[in-house]
């Protein structure tokens, strides 16, 4: 910093929130700085400040500079979001909009604050469905982007699922790819019977599904969805249409 009154510079980096680091340290008028156990996926920042530097508020009152980020770290996805289905759950997200992201990492976990990796994907992927769950069990999730340097975003908020026995199914459903779940409804009740195993519960919004529908012998629940707004069942209004050749 070339101004006249300038007096030193400090280092800032851990747990960055984009105002504050955990760890700030004042080298003095100096313009370089060796820490020791540094790592290269840690954001550090450096700030200069002048003479009149009396550690209260002194950014807000111009006595020492904003940060100067050394490697910024990548920014998270946005919209990122849990569904669930029965024993499989579904995190989803819209992409960084950080330049040089090459992926995501997926950490999950039975408590808050999960540290274990699930999985990383690529850094055009916008999903992931976690299967093989216990229904009535919580799993937490959290996200973090990656970019080219191999620096890490800050973590994401906790995400909680929950995965139920029912399946969920919608005639308004443009095609058959939906996750089940009441966001991502499949749109046959024939595709959620094959998923589901002996005690799982299909639940059916009400509509006209042209299909015919063989329970596979399997022990399984289908129903009409119940209308809270009607106070009654839109058994009704649910039809299966199998085209005189049987259900």
């Amino acid at each position: 910093n070339g101004e006249s009154d300038i007096a030193g510079y400090k280092l800032y980096y851990g747990t960055p929130t984009g105002y504050s680091y955990s760890i700030s340290i004042d080298l003095g008028n100096v313009t370089t700085y060796t820490i020791s156990g540094g790592d290269i996926t840690t954001e550090y920042a450096i700030t200069a400040y002048d003479t009149s530097l009396d550690g209260t508020d002194d950014m807000v009152d111009g006595n020492e500079s904003w940060f100067s980020i050394a490697n910024p770290l990548p920014e998270l996805p946005t919209n990122i979001l849990v569904d669930v289905a029965p024993r499989k759950a579904k995190i989803s997200w819209t992409l960084s909009e950080s330049s040089n992201v090459t992926g995501y990492k997926i950490f999950s976990g039975p408590n808050p604050s999960p540290s274990t990796l699930l999985t990383t994907v690529s850094n055009t992927t916008n999903s992931f469905i976690d299967s093989g769950l216990n229904n009535g069990n919580t799993y937490y999730y959290s996200i973090k982007t990656v970019d080219s340097n191999n620096l890490e975003s800050i973590v994401s908020p906790d995400l909680i699922a929950t995965p139920s026995n029912t399946w969920h199914v919608s005639s308004t459903m443009d095609t058959d790819s939906g996750f089940g779940s009441s966001n991502q409804p499949m749109n046959a009740i024939q595709t959620a019977i094959d998923a589901s195993i002996d005690g799982d519960i299909v639940q059916v919004s009400n509509g006209t599904y042209i299909e015919n529908v063989n329970f596979n012998s399997k022990n399984i629940t289908v129903t009409s969805l119940f209308s809270t707004t009607q106070n009654k069942n839109d058994v009704n209004n649910t039809i299966i249409d199998g085209g005189a050749n049987g259900l």
